[in-house]
């Protein structure tokens, strides 16, 4: 069963889902800001975290077992530590 169909399938459903990860961006950059993170970064650093958190919610959605998505969370942030890491060498 593919669980995410109806949000590939509504336009409506799509943006609804922008909007709010774009508001929980907004969100955690300001809880950033707040602890002294500069504003640039910390809409960068949340960004990339909600791009981590959707990569391994969209992994969860395809495995027939759910593993522990904290698993998958992981393991989507170790691909993009040795993503930034292999181009900062280059």
């Amino acid at each position: 069963m593919d669980l995410r169909r109806p949000l590939r399938d509504s336009p409506e459903l799509t943006e609804r889902e922008l909007v709010k990860y774009n508001g929980f961006a907004v969100a955690f950059a300001d809880g950033l800001g707040r602890r002294g993170v500069e504003a640039d970064t910390g809409i960068l650093a949340a960004q990339a975290g909600l791009a981590v958190f959707r990569t391994a919610y969209r992994r969860w959605l395809d495995e027939a077992d759910h593993q522990d998505i904290a698993a998958l969370v992981r393991a989507a942030l170790a691909g993009l530590r040795a993503l930034v890491t292999a181009v900062s060498a280059s």
